[in-house]
């Protein structure tokens, strides 16, 4: 024992350090394969003070306390055992989770072929796991680079109103349009400052709302730029695929339901 108890102690405290970056980031599990390898040596340890693997793997440990020997068969049938077959069933389960996101762009590419679309602006997106994924996805199936963006991607209630010939407004009902985890990554500043524009080749981009502690916008005034490679073609996420979208159909000062994306599993499926 006196040997372990070093190795348990170092263990512990190169656990605890490898995981305080965490605490700077948004939780992630594959942030946590580094400390997990630490994390290892502690379950081991009381593994090892069981009956039958201390005789066979660690003698020297044997025989150990009836309290310690219980432990570890915890840690083995409660922590490994289901951890080792999770790690074989989930794959299969997530299975279509992962194929969602490319099946959900792919519906918007009949309409892009179709009007041989250049330019192409997602209104929305079905959550905050396509932020980054359906730009990518048209490109990659339509073998050529086309200029597509995504201007809201996260899981609220968005509405759209239209405020001028070529100008609209995006509005969520909850933070999440810039806060979430993946929008997260490409941001360089905390804070949303109101009124604020962003320069972008075929719009303008204007913050109008922003949460109390200014972390996220709640609305965004959008300015179409004229463009001589041909019209903009605006997309939306209807529940259930990617559809174009009419802005000169849209009353002045109307305001339409875009979609409602607030179910977080179901934009992963």
């Amino acid at each position: 024992m006196a040997l372990a108890e070093p190795l348990v102690v170092w263990a512990l405290g190169a656990y605890l350090l490898a995981t305080l970056p965490q605490m700077g980031a948004d939780a992630s599990e594959r942030l946590l394969y580094y400390p997990f390898t630490f994390a290892a040596l502690l379950l081991a340890m009381p593994i090892l003070r069981i009956g039958f693997v201390a005789k066979r793997f660690a003698p020297q440990l044997h025989p150990a306390p009836r309290s310690a020997r219980w432990f570890g068969v915890y840690v083995l049938t409660g922590i490994l055992l289901p951890g080792v077959i999770l790690s074989a069933a989930m794959p299969f389960s997530f299975k279509q989770s992962l194929e969602s996101p490319e099946l959900q762009a792919v519906s918007a590419l009949p309409t892009i072929q179709e009007r041989h679309a250049e330019r192409v602006l997602f209104l929305n997106t079905p959550g905050m796991f396509a932020t980054f994924y359906v730009a990518a996805v048209v490109d990659y199936h339509l073998a050529r680079p086309i200029h597509a963006r995504v201007l809201s991607s996260c899981n609220a209630r968005v509405t759209i109103e239209r405020v001028g010939e070529r100008s609209f407004v995006l509005r969520t009902d909850r933070p999440g349009w810039l806060s979430n985890m993946f929008a997260r990554v490409a941001r360089l500043k905390p804070q949303v400052t109101p009124g604020a524009t962003y320069e972008k080749e075929c719009y303008a981009a204007t913050i109008l709302e922003v949460t109390a502690d200014g972390t996220d916008a709640l609305a965004v005034r959008f300015d179409l730029h004229p463009t001589d490679q041909g019209e903009i073609l605006l997309m939306r996420w209807n529940g259930e695929r990617f559809e174009p979208f009419d802005l000169q159909a849209l009353q002045p000062g109307h305001r339409e339901l875009v979609a409602d994306t607030s179910d977080v599993w179901a934009s992963m499926m």
